[in-house]
């Protein structure tokens, strides 16, 4: 869970469950979620399957899973998206961030590009 911490305090407390564990995070949740509300999680790739398990054990079930590979079809993060409602069949996809050259992908470009301040960034 901690792995690859660094060492500056804001980041570690922003980036790490150094001080909100998985289980902590998904049982509060839970209990603020409304029926119709969703709770939406970027993490790394080796933890979901994990972070899944602790979330259905507080009857929050998958509504979307989008696994996010980076340089080399390696799965670095995973965006998850869960609700109180079951479903048999979830959504799950891919985002691609880099072509095989290198360059960002069209998918990747549009996705994020209302989050950055300059246009240009993928010029």
């Amino acid at each position: 869970i901690n792995s690859k911490l660094p060492k500056q305090n804001n980041y570690i407390t922003s980036k790490h469950a150094s001080t909100l564990s998985h289980e902590e995070l998904v049982e509060n949740s839970a209990k603020l979620m409304t029926d119709n509300a969703l709770l939406s999680l970027i993490l790394p790739y080796l933890e979901s399957q994990n972070f899944i398990e602790i979330a259905e054990r507080y009857n929050l079930f998958p509504q979307r899973i989008t696994n996010v590979v980076t340089k080399n079809n390696k799965k670095e993060r995973i965006l998850l998206e869960f609700s109180k409602i079951k479903n048999i069949e979830y959504s799950t996809d891919s985002l691609v961030i880099y072509n095989s050259n290198g360059s960002y992908s069209k998918e990747y470009k549009n996705k994020v590009a209302e989050y950055y301040l300059r246009k240009n960034l993928f010029e």
